[in-house]
């Protein structure tokens, strides 16, 4: 399937220093990235994030782990549990993950169904190659020194965030706009009418 040309960063876009224009490109490569992997996935039925949970599913059953629960699956991965939990429904509506009872029994374990396995089988075949095209435009020493950038990249964002990354403390609700006296007077003297007068308690003599 063909891909459109997406759009190019503009020239102020490239213009941004580092690191503030690093990011930018990141994130504009992130898009693209979708931009190319949505079709190629979509040609099989699924979307790219459900091939993400399909693939981390397999490999812990291929390397001996078993079923995953949703929680262990959300943390290596990275989505939020609800958004994982999305995925895991649709795809077992579509017969490609199940669901089990494990020792837990608060706990749903998920792993393949034979139809997801043959699916992921039929992926795999052209899947290497259609990874290798999207670097084409590195040489091989390029793209193992853009590999190593990016586990150290990923390492230290691990890393605990240091305290100028802290949330900053919520600003104070600014104070409302006194009136101006001669408005202020005005409201005073509607409110002294509209309020209702006390009753007058009859005097003992």
């Amino acid at each position: 399937m063909k891909v459109p040309a997406p759009p190019a960063l503009s020239p102020s876009m490239l213009a941004v220093p580092a690191p503030e224009g690093t990011l930018l490109r990141m994130f504009h490569a992130l898009g693209l990235l979708r931009q190319n992997l949505e079709p190629y996935f979509a040609q099989y039925g699924i979307s790219g994030p459900q091939w993400g949970i399909l693939r981390i599913v397999q490999r812990a059953l291929d390397n001996g782990e078993g079923a995953l629960s949703q929680k262990e699956i959300s943390r290596r991965l990275l989505i939020q549990p609800p958004s994982v939990t999305a995925l895991v429904d649709r795809l077992e509506r579509m017969g490609l993950l199940q669901r089990g009872a494990s020792d837990d029994l608060r706990v749903r374990m998920v792993a393949l169904t034979p139809a997801g396995r043959q699916l992921i089988a039929g992926i795999e075949k052209n899947h290497p190659a259609r990874i290798a095209a999207l670097f084409e435009g590195f040489t091989a020493a390029e793209l193992q020194q853009f590999h190593g950038l990016l586990g150290t990249l990923g390492a230290h964002l691990a890393a605990p965030a240091p305290e100028w990354a802290a949330p900053a403390p919520e600003l104070a609700a600014p104070a409302p706009l006194a009136a101006p006296a001669p408005l202020a007077a005005k409201i005073s003297r509607r409110r002294a009418k509209a309020r209702p007068s006390s009753p007058r308690l009859p005097r003992t003599k």
